[in-house]
């Protein structure tokens, strides 16, 4: 769960405004991380409206370029793994 400042922070920072009621912090307080919290609210409708395209291929671009960099790393990770043997205990 995520505290309710931390809630309000990111939604005055994402969106650029305060939220508007109670309920949609208890909402938004429901996420299990502040990662999900971040998520939710650049995937939301409210947001994909307030943003300009340009800026909302610029958040995919680094969500991928995040993604990829974890895949790599658990290759790696992987693969050190095996030359160490230890692949079986993971």
């Amino acid at each position: 769960m995520v505290l309710r400042e931390d809630m309000v922070k990111s939604y005055d920072i994402l969106p650029g405004r305060r939220p508007e009621s109670e309920s949609v912090i208890a909402q938004w307080m429901q996420c299990r991380d502040h990662d999900a919290l971040v998520n939710g609210i650049i995937h939301s409708d409210e947001f994909r409206s307030r943003c300009h395209q340009a800026i909302l291929a610029q958040a995919n671009m680094f969500g991928s370029d995040v993604l990829n960099i974890a895949r790599t790393a658990s290759i790696r990770l992987t693969a050190n793994l095996r030359t160490l043997g230890l692949s079986e205990q993971v």
